[in-house]
């Protein structure tokens, strides 16, 4: 099974050293929530076998943020609690 979280914000664009700051910012934060989220699903009993979180430009003016996870059958609500914890 899957679940999937996405949510969707007006694009900021880039133009002055705090917006490539914050733009940093966040690509440290997904890298830290991944890595945390990789930790989780190596437990003994994880809630999810895999699990990311991503965010992307969709079209312009949308960017999407986006949390992907796959567990096992009957195993969603679990999942997605876990996801919305963390």
């Amino acid at each position: 099974s899957a679940v999937v979280l996405s949510c969707k914000i007006p694009i900021v664009e880039m133009k002055t050293v705090k917006d490539y700051r914050d733009s940093l910012a966040e690509a440290m934060f997904h890298c830290a929530l991944n890595q945390r989220l990789f930790k989780i699903s190596r437990r003994k009993d994880p809630p999810f076998f895999s699990c990311s979180s991503a965010g992307d430009v969709l079209v312009n003016p949308v960017k999407a943020y986006i949390m992907t996870s796959t567990c096992k059958e009957r195993g969603t609500v679990e999942a997605l609690e876990s996801m919305l914890m963390e």
